[in-house]
């Protein structure tokens, strides 16, 4: 299966499903047309047993910059932050229920809702000169989100440094506090990524997809809430 669009390629091979950003002029900054074509090739590996793993890469100087901001321009700021919020929020779900190994593999800097995007997958592979960050409490934006996402995999300082004080993590950094699973250069990390998906080829893919819902178990729920909160600013007690 090979896929094309102007801002999502995809091709199939071996097993490994990659799934590629290219708008890259733009930075590969989401938008609703990336959030709807990533949507449409999520179902289809979950669907297609052919596929064995997934690999989310780009295309380009960055990963991802994050959120497309000139999208939606014409509304409220509050408004268009709840649409942008509302497209992260399900892509961040549906890669969290993906009943297959997923990769995510950052060839550049992830930021914001990028990082994000690569938080929701099960390992992270960064490349040399990259680097991942969370600047949204610098521009006086709350992260609920992202503190949910970054709590499943480093310790409450590493956290702090990221959501708090906006700071860049370098890529020995991340693999350090255990974000990362494993640092490579970035000529090398296409190879590196592709090889740790082909190794789920040959384990029971059955029994990974039961221990993954079982590890993201209650995940997608708090997802959800941390969005609430992000939006009413408020905690609701059941």
């Amino acid at each position: 299966m090979m896929n094309r669009s102007d801002v999502i390629q995809a091709t199939l091979e071996k097993g490994v499903f990659t799934i590629r950003l290219q708008r890259v002029r733009q930075a590969n900054a989401l938008n609703c047309e990336m959030y709807d074509e990533l949507s449409k090739l999520i179902l289809y590996a979950k669907e297609n047993a052919s596929v064995n793993a997934v690999v989310l890469t780009a295309e380009g100087k960055f990963f991802s910059a994050g959120a497309d901001v000139k999208e939606f321009s014409d509304l409220p700021a509050s408004d268009a932050a709840l649409l942008r919020r509302g497209k992260l929020l399900k892509a961040l779900c549906e890669l969290a229920l993906l009943n297959k190994p997923l990769i995510s593999a950052l060839q550049g800097p992830a930021i914001g809702g990028g990082f994000m995007l690569a938080l929701a997958c099960d390992e992270i592979i960064i490349a040399s000169g990259a680097w991942v960050s969370m600047p949204e409490s610098t521009f006086g934006m709350p992260s609920p989100i992202g503190i949910e996402l970054l709590r499943q995999r480093t310790d409450r300082r590493h956290l702090h440094r990221l959501i708090q004080w906006g700071e860049k993590l370098l890529p020995e950094d991340a693999l350090h506090c255990g974000i990362a699973s494993a640092v490579c250069s970035k000529e090398e990390i296409d190879q590196v990524s592709h090889l740790a998906a082909s190794r789920y080829s040959e384990s029971n893919l059955g029994a990974y997809a039961a221990n993954k819902m079982w590890l993201n178990h209650g995940l997608v729920e708090r997802f959800k809430q941390a969005a609430e909160f992000a939006t009413s600013g408020s905690l609701k007690s059941k």
